[in-house]
């Protein structure tokens, strides 16, 4: 008998928390006091019926499984949720050798797009006569299997209107894929997630880049500087400015 483990956050996100930094990545914090109880489970699980034992974590529960390798019959697999450029720069950056590249320290307050900033955007598209298609949710703290990640931010008078025929706004989950796979569709601006990158590149779509946290900004610079299949519309230092 093999027992397979995949950890990883069992919490719906809150969409309403009082905190910006994207929910996802709460449970990090909690990590380190579940070691010593999931060595124990493990402890548990060799009896004779659990012969071997096959662990798959993502790089936040890495500390959590560290204790596997001392226990026999036991492996881990971790799988990567992020570039291997992004786990290649910090590596050397913490080698004291870092690239001579420019990427902004992202600290513990994190932003998404204000209210202020999507009013911009939306005019700048009504203004650009070009057809598109606007993403306008709550992707970072809410649950997409619920109403909540629904954005509830105020788009200028009259927009949907004129804009008819032109544009879409969708505020639910979207098939990003196919989307990208469309020969209609020239450009993709994102926050350069690393699935919306992979995404991206597969489909041949060139990326304009606005990062908010976590990877996304060495993501657009990997976009950007180094695989040059998009631009960097906004520094994430000056992610605040309108």
């Amino acid at each position: 008998m093999t027992c397979h483990f995949l950890l990883s956050s069992p919490h719906s996100p809150n969409p309403h928390s009082s905190t910006k930094f994207p929910a996802h990545i709460h449970p990090f914090e909690d990590s380190p006091h579940l070691r010593q109880h999931f060595t124990a489970l493990l402890h548990r699980l060799l009896s004779p019926t659990g012969k071997r034992i096959v662990i798959i974590h993502d790089d936040l529960m890495a500390s959590v499984v560290q204790d596997s390798v001392s226990i026999p019959n036991t492996e881990s697999y971790a799988f990567n949720t992020v570039s291997a450029f992004f786990s290649f720069f910090d590596l050397w950056e913490a080698l004291g050798k870092p690239f001579q590249i420019e990427v902004e320290v992202v600290p513990n307050e994190l932003l998404s797009l204000e209210d202020e900033q999507i009013n911009e955007n939306a005019i700048s598209l009504e203004q650009s006569n070009t057809k598109f298609i606007w993403v306008l949710r709550y992707a970072d703290q809410a649950d997409i299997f619920t109403e909540a990640c629904r954005r509830s931010a105020k788009l200028p008078e009259g927009f949907k209107k004129r804009t008819k025929g032109m544009g879409m706004i969708v505020r639910d989950w979207t098939p990003q894929l196919e989307i990208l796979g469309h020969p209609s569709t020239g450009g993709f601006m994102s926050q350069c997630g690393w699935n919306s990158c992979l995404e991206s590149l597969s489909m041949r779509v060139p990326i304009v880049a606005w990062p908010m946290h976590s990877d996304q900004p060495k993501n657009a610079v990997l976009i950007s500087e180094v695989l040059r299949v998009g631009v960097i519309v906004k520094k994430w230092t000056h992610r605040g400015n309108c």
